[in-house]
C-alpha cells in the first residue's frame, strides 16, 4: 500500500508540474490541495476496505514520514501531510471526505429510495452527522495535532477552494437562497483565524426527514453530546 500511495503521490505532483498530464486522461488539475484531498480520500478508503490492523496503519504513516516525504523532488509544491491516526478517526474523516463528494456529485438525486440510492442516502447521513461533530469537537488549540489537525486540513482546503466542493467555507455570514444553491449549515472555529461559516451544496436530500433534523440546531449540540 505504501509504494502505491507514493505511485499516485508521484502522478499528482507530476501532473501539476505539467510532466505526464496523461496520468489524468489529459485532465490538469490546478490545485495540490484538491489533489491531495483526493489522494487522502483514496487511502483511507483502502486502509477501511483491506482491514488494516492498528499495527499495519502505525506502519504506513511511519513509512510515508521516513521514506516518502523526505524524499520527495518536489519541494516548490505544498506536500500532502498525513496525520497519524488510529482506525476509528480514519473512518471517521473519511466519511467527511464522502460526504463532500456525494455534494459535489453530478448523480441525480431522487426523493424515493431504492437500494443503490438508499446506501448512498446512509452515506450522506453519517457524514453530515461526523461533519457537525467534528466541528463542535475540534475548536481551539485541539487542532494542533491528531485527527482535528487532519479536520483543520480538510476546512483549510474547502475554504480556499469553494468552487470546487460540496462543503463550502466562508469568513462572513450570508442568507442562503435558491438562487445560491446552497445550505447554511454552522460555524466553524478554525484557531487560530476567524470562525468561519459552513454551507453544502442544496440537494433533495436535504428534505429527508433524519437529515432535515440534522439541520436543526437544537438537535445539533444532542448529536455532539452524545456522540
Amino acid at each position: 500500500l505504501l509504494s502505491e500511495l507514493y505511485s499516485h503521490l508521484y502522478k499528482i505532483y507530476s501532473t501539476l508540474s505539467e510532466d505526464r498530464s496523461e496520468y489524468f486522461d489529459d485532465f490538469n488539475p490546478d490545485d495540490e490541495n484538491i489533489c491531495c484531498m483526493s489522494l487522502k480520500y483514496w487511502l483511507y478508503d483502502k486502509i477501511v476496505t483491506r482491514d488494516l490492523e492498528e499495527n499495519e496503519i502505525k506502519e504506513l504513516f511511519e513509512g510515508w514520514k521516513n521514506h516518502i516525504h523526505p524524499n520527495t523532488k518536489y519541494h516548490e509544491i505544498q506536500h500532502c501531510e498525513f496525520h497519524n491516526l488510529n482506525k476509528d478517526e480514519i473512518k471517521r474523516i473519511k466519511k467527511i471526505y464522502a460526504l463532500n463528494t456525494i455534494l459535489q456529485s453530478t448523480m441525480e438525486i431522487s426523493e424515493t429510495c431504492n437500494e443503490n440510492e438508499c446506501k448512498y442516502k446512509d452515506y450522506f447521513e453519517q457524514g453530515l452527522i461526523e461533519f457537525i461533530n467534528s466541528a463542535n469537537k475540534c475548536s481551539d488549540d485541539s487542532m494542533l495535532e491528531g485527527y482535528c489537525a487532519e479536520f483543520k486540513d480538510f476546512l483549510e482546503v474547502c475554504y480556499k477552494n469553494n468552487q470546487n466542493n460540496g462543503i463550502k467555507l466562508f469568513r462572513d455570514y450570508f442568507a442562503p437562497s435558491v438562487h445560491n444553491g446552497m445550505r447554511y449549515l454552522l460555524s466553524v472555529k478554525n484557531y487560530p483565524n476567524p470562525t468561519l461559516y459552513a454551507y453544502i451544496n442544496d440537494n433533495k436530500w436535504l428534505n429527508w426527514e433524519r437529515i432535515s433534523d440534522l439541520l436543526n440546531a437544537q438537535k445539533r449540540t444532542t448529536i455532539a453530546a452524545t456522540s
